[in-house]
């Protein structure tokens, strides 16, 4: 037997050992009925569970490339959450990637811009007008172009001004069926000033002009409205401009925020989840009051989640404060930089960054003062929730649902490998889960399965022989003639 004399530094250059950092275990398992389960620490398994009152605060940071995971650990969170503790989430939707998934689910969706439906950025929510002209004012200082401190001061005055006229008290609280006024009578107020500010009267006259008056509607969505359900997104994706959605958005998270203050606080229960996906231009400036919340913690009773696929688009700020951070796969060298310096994980963490796999995510939680334990440790991948989704396939003016992972246990069964089921998957997500019956035929034979196999499997879902025949017609454009579907 050979025996070799190793230095130390040769020792752990080798690392038979090394595994990156994990809190310990008893810091991750918790009572399955109180808390939510995400997956399986990667070093021994150890399950991981969520629960916010061992944590800094509920608020949860989620970054990664896209296709990572992002939105599925989201939909599985919330899901969960609510199964638990009877929690409700709204979905401040952006791209409107989330409102197919909440309609699915049974949710309610409100779209803005869609047949001119907006929101009153002058809505109070439970504030006083002195306060709620303070934070507009902040608002469109911050999105919408108005820089100037002296411009600043002239809006709040202008807002006070139309809050008095419309028969408000401004250090006083008003009742909600107050009628309330808008940027179109603060605009009018502007123009009766002496010393009139143009530059001003301009910014705000876009954001009242016919076409982009989205925040200003009278018959406005409320935000009583989308915190009646217990699954509810307001989609900004039909808003025509960057800074309308980033305006909205601000504009219901400040509304939010007025509502939990006015309510009671209950530390010991977690009541709801708000989700701002992709919501960069509201996460990246401090002065903004998404990370004013964060910074704060406990104190509005609700986990906001913040997510993005560039970690650069997240204030230092709410990296630093969140009380949870899952970071998914990223490629980008400076993106790991910076989640490492506002994180402090090791950089042993930080390399594993750009091979982690989908669903894989580096997890730091932020526990309570002397719970001890490393923070930062690799979740071996996100054991998802499946909430029930209906898949339509239709034709002819009609029809079919079926549940999703019924429908692709199906499509196994007639023999389609996984990567050609995730190619349906893509269909159905991209078509907000209804494909007419001709996409689907075309799906089939490209696969090469046979006529009629096809056949078969459309009888079985639930298709007549009349929209299977029109669909092969259609994906055929008619030019090999009529297909004839016979008992045989």
């Amino acid at each position: 037997m050979e025996i070799d004399t190793l230095t130390s530094d040769e020792l752990a250059r080798r690392a038979f050992f090394v595994h990156p950092p994990q809190p310990a275990s008893r810091l991750l398992i918790a009572h399955p009925a109180d808390s939510v389960f995400l997956g399986f620490a990667q070093h021994l398994s150890v399950p991981v569970f969520w629960d916010y009152r061992r944590l800094a605060n509920p608020h949860i940071c989620i970054c990664g490339m896209s296709g990572s995971g992002k939105s599925y650990a989201i939909k599985t969170f919330i899901t969960r959450a609510s199964l638990l503790w009877d929690t409700s989430a709204l979905i401040i939707d952006w791209t409107g990637e989330y409102a197919p998934w909440v309609r699915a689910a049974g949710g309610a969706v409100f779209e803005l811009g869609d047949g001119n439906r907006g929101i009153n950025i002058m809505e109070l929510g439970g504030a006083t007008p002195a306060v709620r002209l303070r934070q507009i004012a902040n608002a469109l200082c911050m999105l919408g172009g108005i820089l100037d401190g002296r411009e600043k001061i002239t809006l709040e005055l202008a807002l006070a001004e139309t809050y008095r006229k419309f028969g408000f008290i401004l250090e006083k609280k008003a009742p909600s069926n107050r009628r309330m006024p808008t940027l179109k009578d603060v605009l009018v107020a502007l123009r009766r000033r002496k010393g009139r500010d143009l530059p001003l009267e301009d910014a705000i006259g876009r954001l009242a002009a016919p076409g982009m008056d989205f925040l200003c509607k009278k018959e406005a969505i409320g935000i009583s409205d989308v915190l009646s359900g217990r699954l509810v997104a307001v989609d900004l994706s039909g808003l025509p401009t960057d800074e309308l959605r980033s305006l909205a958005g601000l504009t219901i998270l400040q509304l939010l925020k007025e509502k939990m203050r006015s309510g009671s606080i209950d530390e010991a229960r977690l009541r709801h989840f708000v989700v701002a996906d992709e919501a960069w231009k509201i996460a990246q400036d401090e002065r903004s009051d998404l990370v004013a919340i964060v910074r704060e913690g406990r104190k509005y009773n609700f986990s906001l989640i913040v997510a993005s696929q560039n970690p650069n688009d997240m204030s230092k700020t709410v990296l630093a404060n969140a009380g949870t951070v899952l970071v998914f796969r990223l490629i980008e060298t400076g993106m790991k930089k910076y989640l490492e310096e506002c994180l402090g994980y090791s950089q042993l963490l930080s390399k594993k960054l750009e091979g982690l796999p989908v669903g894989q995510a580096i997890a730091y939680f932020a526990f309570k003062e002397g719970a001890g334990g490393s923070s930062a440790f690799i979740l071996a991948r996100i054991e998802g929730e499946e909430p029930l989704m209906m898949w339509r396939i239709g034709g002819d003016g009609m029809e079919v649902s079926m549940e999703s992972a019924e429908f692709r246990r199906r499509l196994f069964s007639l023999g389609l490998t996984a990567p050609q089921v995730a190619e349906v998957d893509g269909l159905f997500e991209k078509n907000s889960y209804r494909v007419v019956a001709s996409a689907l035929v075309g799906k089939l034979l490209k696969f090469g399965f046979a006529k009629s196999a096809a056949i078969s499997f459309l009888r079985e879902i639930g298709l007549h022989d009349t929209q299977i025949a029109n669909a092969f017609s259609e994906n055929r454009g008619n030019e090999a003639g009529t297909l004839v579907i016979t008992d045989g």
